[in-house]
């Protein structure tokens, strides 16, 4: 059927490719490398059809393979950077399949260079935000001063969700690398800190709370600087920030109860998710350090939430406080628990954030076998989103792989290992048996036996002999007999 695809038209093509996908089972790892070559020059065609089919299928192939060709890789990553030439629409498809690629193996087959991925002033905001979480995958210790550079360049946008965006992406690279690469990230939000406007100042602030959940010790110093911008902060998610920054560095800031008044004072008119901050972090300075200013805080807040609160959850956790703050004071030993228990409770240590960019490895086979789909735009099993479809499975075989992040990216030559190099033996043996057998045949019969057809032509007109020769159409003009005039 692959033989035959280049007599078939283009859509054609594409269903011939999405059909053979799970549904050929190779058996030899020759089989495979031979399905792939013959597959490969449709990556090189203008119909982004055929292209998404042939990607999938070879990826597909891919399961069953003992050794990748450097140029395969290499054929894979022109073919993508080809189609991010298309328009907007088909564009998104390929960088959403894009990130499925950079998601399903630990080191990418793609050679993708990070600059076609750098933001267009014309691109619209589902590629702007496509392309950040490309560059977000493709960062590591060598990319990213080129990386930072551009998301620096973003970040002072005119644009506010892209600068906004950008923020949260450098943020996220610092959650993502190594401790050396996270002072890089942290240097370039220290210089937007500086930048002065609003909404980046207090997207910083956001991130920062992140930052310094992965690596709690390493930017102490930095806190003073991000607590100078405690009027500047207004929405939902950095006062949660702030507040937490506020709370737990309150051994660095001389002056942390004053900045915190400035968001308890107001605390009924703020958000749920806030107002849960406040009461949280009252109680944690009241727990650390007993003294007549903190309790006074705590106790105020606490009377609050229970006079004139009216949400059942806030309600409830305040009580549970106040329940939990009595017994500390009680006269009965057995009912009583110490400010240090209490810590444990309320204040543990928290641990450290991690940034997931895993999927299940059974989601990754399913979408894998589906790229090109509307199941790659959503990154989600096919099930969550067709609730009648069948999900997808990798067919059992031999030759399956049941690690492909342990595959060796080798050179153009591949050579015999396992079930290859048995079934070149094989064929090695049968074809040396059967050309001994014709040779023998040969020996044993007598030469007129052999030469009797040469020459020989068949008298019908309607089965020609193939082992006749009929004479040319030059050889009859010179043999004609032409009388003399």
């Amino acid at each position: 059927m692959l033989e035959l695809l280049p007599e078939l038209n283009e859509w054609n093509k594409a269903t011939v490719l999405e059909v053979l996908t799970t549904s050929v089972v190779p058996q030899h790892y020759l089989d495979t490398h031979e399905m792939i070559e013959l597959a490969l020059p449709y990556l090189q065609q203008v119909n982004t059809y055929v292209v998404l089919n042939s990607l999938k299928f070879i990826m597909y192939l891919l399961n069953y393979v003992d050794v990748i060709k450097e140029t395969l890789a290499e054929k894979l990553s022109n073919s993508v950077i080809a189609l991010l030439d298309k328009p907007p629409e088909l564009q998104f498809l390929v960088l959403r399949n894009v990130i499925l690629l950079l998601l399903s193996r630990e080191s990418s087959l793609l050679r993708l260079d990070i600059s076609y991925f750098f933001i267009e002033y014309n691109d619209p905001i589902y590629i702007k935000d496509t392309k950040l979480e490309c560059l977000y995958l493709l960062a590591n210790k060598e990319t990213l001063p080129r990386i930072l550079e551009e998301l620096e360049q973003y970040a002072t946008d005119i644009d506010i969700q892209m600068s906004r965006k950008s923020v949260r992406a450098i943020g996220n690279l610092a959650v993502k690398l190594d401790e050396d690469s996270v002072h890089d990230c942290v240097a370039v939000l220290l210089d937007l800190l500086e930048f002065g406007v609003d909404y980046v100042v207090q997207e910083i602030i956001s991130v920062f709370r992140n930052i310094l959940r992965k690596y709690p010790n390493n930017f102490k110093a930095n806190v003073t600087e991000l607590v100078k911008h405690t009027e500047v902060v207004q929405e939902p998610e950095s006062k949660n920030a702030m507040i937490w920054i506020i709370t737990q560095y309150s051994d660095v800031i001389p002056n942390y109860l004053e900045l915190f008044r400035v968001f308890s004072s107001n605390m009924f008119n703020e958000t749920l998710e806030v107002q849960f901050s406040i009461l949280n972090s009252a109680i944690k300075f009241f727990i650390r350090n007993p003294t007549k200013e903190t309790e006074e805080l705590c106790m105020d807040l606490l009377k609050g939430c229970t006079d004139h609160e009216n949400n059942p959850d806030l309600r409830d956790k305040t009580l549970m406080y106040w329940r939990l703050l009595s017994l500390t004071k009680t006269s009965r030993i057995s009912n009583a628990i110490t400010f240090e228990s209490l810590k444990s409770v309320l204040d543990g240590e928290l641990p450290l954030i991690e940034m997931n960019t895993k999927l299940d490895p059974t989601v990754l086979e399913e979408l894998e076998l589906n790229i090109g789909t509307i199941v790659s735009i959503y990154l989600k099993p096919v099930s969550h989103i067709f609730r009648l479809n069948k999900t997808k499975l990798l067919p059992q075989s031999p030759i399956l792989n049941p690690n492909k992040d342990l595959l060796p990216v080798v050179g153009n030559s591949i050579p015999p290992t396992g079930a290859n190099r048995d079934r070149q033996n094989s064929e090695s043996q049968s074809s040396t048996k059967s050309r001994k057998t014709a040779m023998m045949d040969d020996y044993d019969k007598p030469a007129e036996k052999i030469n009797q057809l040469k020459g020989k032509r068949k008298s019908s007109s309607n089965n020609p002999s193939k082992l006749s020769r009929k004479p040319s159409t030059l050889l009859r003009k010179l043999s004609m007999k032409r009388p003399f005039s």
